[in-house]
């Protein structure tokens, strides 16, 4: 369960690079 969230977080991260956080602003 550990390892599929911390998979998730680091897809999360990647998207959030990859892509401006627009939810955030």
């Amino acid at each position: 369960v550990v390892n599929f969230l911390s998979f998730m977080v680091e897809k999360l991260k990647i998207k959030q690079i990859m892509q401006p956080p627009i939810i955030a602003s």
